[in-house]
């Protein structure tokens, strides 16, 4: 996992959640990208505020978000976007990618989420895990129609997870990757506001749809 932070005059602040697929190249939400700033990634850490001799520090050269997506469409299921940076990363035991699906995949069962999004305490600093139940899409769509969130749209370039109270995604949890065994199931697009509701799925574009994508641009996949 990386933070993606935006640089301001005098600081930096976390604004979501990456994952590495190579030396070069992170993936995250679309919606992350605003229409101004400079972005920095940070890799290697588990507290946003303790930087450490693992710590690896990059500048973003470029975001690719995909083209399907639409700022104003971020339910759909393309927000996903490459991130390009300026200078490589150099893997160590803290700095390492996570592996693309094959094409198509499937995965069931459980799956982990790590992130940075805002816990029932507010916001936490400190890099949290939680395992997620992968749900179909039709349990997830009559879970976001029984809170009100008719307006999602559901399609084959999603998937979603269920879990506790405890382990429900959150603000700033977007662009986090969901993994299992090793192998990206996907990245994190959206929750329930307000966060924390019982079993309230959380939503993320599903990687295996999109892969042939990511590799169209991308030339140092491991």
């Amino acid at each position: 996992m990386v933070s993606i932070e935006r640089e301001w005059m005098v600081y930096t602040s976390h604004v979501c959640g990456g994952t590495i697929i190579s030396h070069t190249h992170v993936l995250t939400a679309s919606h992350c990208r605003r229409a101004y700033g400079t972005y920095i990634v940070v890799a290697g850490i588990q507290h946003l505020e303790e930087i450490t001799d693992e710590t690896q520090t990059k500048r973003v050269a470029e975001f690719i978000s995909h083209p399907d997506f639409k700022d104003e469409e971020t339910l759909t299921g393309h927000d996903i976007a490459i991130v390009i940076l300026e200078s490589p990363f150099t893997w160590s035991k803290a700095v390492q990618p996570v592996y693309l699906p094959r094409p198509e995949e499937e995965f069931t069962g459980m799956a982990v989420l790590s992130g940075w999004g805002e816990g029932e305490q507010g916001y936490t600093l400190s890099l949290r895990y939680a395992s997620k139940k992968l749900i179909s899409l039709t349990e997830c769509a009559a879970i976001l129609n029984t809170v009100g969130k008719t307006t999602n749209v559901l399609d084959e370039k999603n998937i979603c997870t269920s879990g506790p109270r405890s382990q429900v995604s959150c603000i700033r949890d977007s662009g986090s990757a969901l993994v299992k065994n090793g192998v990206l199931v996907g990245v994190v697009s959206r929750g329930i506001l307000p966060c924390g509701q019982q079993n309230a799925p959380t939503v993320y574009t599903r990687s295996s749809s999109l892969v042939e994508w990511i590799q169209s641009h991308t030339n140092d996949l491991p």
